[in-house]
Formats: structure tokens, C-alpha cells, sequence
């Protein structure tokens, strides 16, 4: 008995119907069964690459997401895509990693925790603000003479921190988007072979 072969084809022979299929084909193995480590180390790169923007990271831009090395002191513990910005970080933001943050007087860093809920504390510390010369006037150097942070200070400030979260989740978000998604797929579907009808070809 002769077996029946069957005719494979390169994405460009596909008819436009049998292209879509191929597409959804693509798109749904990108997102399920093709998803590996390397794509979740590629939304990583992203994310971090993007909050070192935010921050006005000094040396940034000297590099692209790929090769960049992360925002000195701060650590990505974790994050989800399926819940709404569930990102964890954890260390210590300053005026030195994060000179684009509003920084007032008074405002000495950020404590970044996170938590395996992929959620983040963030908690305004303030420098020290109390005399150690013992006199009036101050000595140059004492904290006395630093004018008290306000409660507005300190809430616009982790504010600014809490929406810098966001947009680096977002980011995240929306690399997910694209290497699932219909234009990545068609960028890379001259490497495989389809049925006529759009099916992967095995």
C-alpha cells in the first residue's frame, strides 16, 4: 500500500486564509509550548533596562537591554504577568542610582522589599535631622541644619517610586505582548514548514 505525501510548504506559498492559520498556530506555540527561560531572562532584560531609565540610572544608556548589568543595589526577586503589576524588587534606592526621582531635602534613600506575592514595600527613609553639635549656631556638616522633610516630601516621593514600578511591569507586559504576538510570529515564520491549510508541518 502506497502512503500519501503530503506537500509542505514556506509560509510565503501559503494562500492568505492558510496564512492566518499559521499565524494563530505560531502565536499560540509562542505563548504555550515554546516559552522558555531564555523568553522570561528577555522580559527581565527588558524590565530592568526600563527602570534604570526611569531612574536616570548614570551609564544606562551605555548599553543595550541585552548586555546591560542592572541598577546598582537593586535586585529583581520576581514578577507576574498574569496579575496587574506584580513585580518584586528588593535594595535600596539613593540620589546616586536614582537621581531622576524627586528628591527633596531631608530624603536620605528608598527600601525597596519584595515579596513572594511579586509585590514591593517601598518605604521613604529620612536622613537624620537631628543636632549633634550641641549648639547655635550649627557647625557646617550638622544635621541640624537640614531643613525637616514635609509629609508631602516624603509621599510624592514614593509615589514617583510606585509609578516607576508600574511602567517597569508595563514594560514587561508589553515584551510578553510582542514575542506571543502576531507580528513576532510573522517575523520568524520563514523558519518553519506548513501544511497547506497552515498547520505546522512536523
Amino acid at each position: 500500500m502506497r502512503e500519501e505525501t503530503i506537500r509542505v510548504y514556506g509560509f510565503a506559498e501559503l494562500s492568505e486564509q492558510a496564512q492566518a492559520r499559521a499565524i494563530e498556530v505560531l502565536c499560540a506555540r509562542l505563548a504555550g509550548s515554546w516559552w522558555d527561560s531564555g523568553d522570561n531572562e528577555d522580559v527581565r532584560n527588558a524590565m530592568v533596562y526600563e527602570l534604570a531609565t526611569k531612574l536616570g540610572t548614570p551609564g544606562h544608556d551605555q548599553y543595550g537591554e541585552g548586555d546591560y548589568p542592572g541598577v546598582p543595589g537593586v535586585t529583581v526577586a520576581g514578577w507576574d504577568m498574569d496579575r496587574h503589576q506584580a513585580l518584586a524588587l528588593d535594595g535600596r534606592l539613593d540620589r546616586d542610582n536614582a537621581p531622576a526621582l524627586p528628591w527633596t531635602t531631608g530624603l536620605d534613600h528608598v527600601e525597596l522589599s519584595g515579596y513572594r506575592s511579586e509585590t514591593t514595600r517601598v518605604e521613604v527613609i529620612t536622613g537624620n535631622t537631628e543636632c549633634t553639635c550641641g549648639g547655635e549656631p550649627h557647625d557646617d556638616g550638622c544635621p541640624g541644619l537640614l531643613v525637616r522633610v514635609d509629609l508631602a516630601g516624603i509621599g510624592t516621593l514614593e509615589q514617583a517610586v510606585r509609578d516607576v514600578l508600574h511602567e517597569t511591569w508595563a514594560c514587561g507586559e508589553r515584551t510578553v505582548d510582542y514575542k506571543t504576538g502576531a507580528a513576532y510570529a510573522r517575523e520568524i515564520s520563514d523558519n518553519y514548514a506548513f501544511t497547506e491549510d497552515g498547520e505546522l508541518y512536523a
